[in-house]
């Protein structure tokens, strides 16, 4: 049950906090799938949580296309977007 447990306490986080998004990295998630538009786009969104639950999106980094799942083509991305 600790798992459900968490599960649980995450969905309520979730459903408390409120997201917005910045100009620029809406842009750049809706130019890039509008490119390739025959194509999954996979990849992060970079923001900052503030104290009063709420999420701004800053930036979005597209990874991949083809590997939409786990893979190490993700890892690799993934750690890219760290280092930086």
């Amino acid at each position: 049950m600790p798992f459900v447990n968490g599960l649980l306490s995450f969905i309520s986080i979730m459903s408390t906090l409120s997201y917005e998004i910045h100009a620029d990295a809406y842009y750049k998630v809706f130019f890039h799938a509008a490119k390739h538009p025959h194509n999954p786009v996979n990849g992060i969104l970079l923001g900052t949580r503030s104290k009063e639950s709420k999420v701004n999106i800053m930036d979005a980094i597209p990874l991949l296309h083809h590997w939409t799942s786990l893979s190490p083509m993700m890892e690799i991305g993934l750690d890219l977007v760290r280092r930086c």
